[in-house]
């Protein structure tokens, strides 16, 4: 029996294996965690109580009392720390995801001047390499011109 933290697999040899999935324990923890606290919150109250009650203290009322200021005091700087430790994480993902967002969008514009000059140098290149050959047909041509001169005047 699982508590929902588990996931069903298939190995090769067709038994059943169980591979934990990581999301699902992590909130299985926090709902357990959830019902924890004030359970044993309850629990340490009624111990602490039944303790004064068998010590035969006779201001138990007065101790109760204290006990559950403290208990609150402790509670509400649990809360405290738990939201500034949560405003630090935040903080500090935010400045996280800045700062790669930064770094990837000044490589990104690297890239994209490489390219436009690559882009660049290729269509110069090409260009020259048209004219060149251009050239090269037109001299091509006058050679042939001036062999079928000479091949005429020798007929």
């Amino acid at each position: 029996m699982t508590n929902g933290t588990e996931t069903a697999t298939t190995t090769s040899s067709g038994q059943g294996a169980r591979r934990i999935d990581p999301a699902r324990a992590r909130a299985a923890r926090a709902a357990g965690t959830a019902v924890d606290l004030p359970v044993g919150a309850a629990f340490t109250v009624a111990e602490r109580a039944g303790e004064l009650v068998e010590s035969g203290r006779s201001s138990v009322r007065t101790e109760l009392t204290r006990f559950g200021d403290q208990l609150r005091t402790e509670l509400d700087q649990a809360e405290h720390r738990g939201g500034t430790i949560r405003r630090d994480a935040i903080e500090r993902a935010q400045e996280t995801r800045t700062g790669l967002e930064r770094n990837f969008g000044d490589r990104r514009e690297g890239l994209e001047l490489t390219m436009r000059e690559s882009w660049t140098k290729a269509a110069q290149a090409t260009r020259g390499a048209q004219a060149a050959a251009r050239r090269g047909r037109g001299a091509a041509e006058e050679r042939a011109r001036q062999a079928a001169g000479r091949v005429t005047s020798l007929v």
